[in-house]
């Protein structure tokens, strides 16, 4: 999930719950409970792509757009989804090519084509 989607897990704080228990200031119920909570909320985080309808592409996308978290009205939401797949569309049609990260004149043109994108 995060390998897809960085901005869709606090990796910060599964390592502090880690770190907490390893450290030996939590007892095993403790843990155990923060840890279910935890696997409760990536539950959760997994299904909100359905309930988005977005598929996880698009959903990184979205997550991109409206980060840090931005109170939007459901009109301005739906606004965001759009150009969230149109923006995916472009550049899956022409920019994002085999190994597009190696090249810097390919990491150019993809920015380029997101600018653009946001811009219109």
């Amino acid at each position: 999930m995060v390998t897809q989607n960085k901005t869709r897990l606090d990796l910060e704080r599964f390592r502090k719950l880690i770190d907490d228990y390893n450290s030996g200031s939590r007892n095993v119920e403790t843990f155990f409970q923060r840890l279910m909570d935890f696997a409760k909320e990536l539950y959760a985080e997994q299904k909100r792509g359905v309930a988005e309808s977005l598929t996880e592409e698009k959903l990184t996308i979205f997550d991109l757009l409206t980060k840090p978290a931005v109170e939007l009205t459901p009109a301005e939401r739906n606004q965001v989804k759009k150009a969230a797949m149109d923006m995916l569309e472009i550049l899956k049609a022409e920019k994002l090519v085999l190994d597009w990260r190696n090249r810097q004149q390919t990491r150019a043109q993809v920015k380029v084509g997101i600018e653009t994108s946001l811009d219109a």
